[in-house]
């Protein structure tokens, strides 16, 4: 199966070699560091994994099971927050290296461990701190479906604001 990032609901920004992500499905903002984004954008569909683990260990020049544990863990990452078209799978059995194995190899290589980190986005203000009904009101702060309604009381320089959320 070869993997596949998604595009649709997302908005995706450079920073150099690393990218950040939002994801406007579920408000979450993921800001990927550079060996992340290289498989993020080599995962395009026209590899496998094999595939990708041989580009990324080329292109961060490191030995061939060292870009496929990379690849692997940042596919694991990627596909973990919903940012592949489809869930991938880690291998099972002999043939994968607990994640403990692979950051120890790698940290004596010196080489980038894909890091994720994911941030969940605030509400908009709107929704947060709006006017419910009765309450005292300027302008649009009242919640949604409701009116800032009134005027003032009182004349001349001693003019009161009177206005509620209807």
């Amino acid at each position: 199966m070869n993997a596949v990032h998604r595009t649709d609901d997302l908005s995706v920004k450079p920073l150099g070699d690393e990218l950040l992500i939002y994801d406007l499905k579920t408000d979450k903002a993921h800001s990927l560091n550079s060996a992340a984004a290289l498989v993020y954008r080599l995962a395009d569909g026209t590899l496998d994994v094999a595939g990708l683990a041989s580009h990324v260990a080329i292109q961060l020049e490191v030995s061939p099971a060292e870009g496929r544990a990379l690849t692997e863990l940042a596919l694991e990452q990627l596909s973990h927050r919903g940012l592949l078209v489809e869930r991938v799978e880690r291998r099972t059995g002999e043939a994968r290296m607990s994640r403990r194995k692979v950051l120890q190899s790698l940290a004596v290589a010196a080489v980038a461990v894909p890091v994720i980190v994911s941030l969940s986005a605030p509400w908009p203000v709107v929704h947060a701190s709006c006017i419910k009904a009765g309450g005292s009101c300027k302008k649009n702060a009242c919640c949604q479906g409701l009116t800032c309604v009134g005027g003032y009381s009182g004349s001349g320089n001693n003019k009161i604001p009177i206005f509620v959320c209807q």
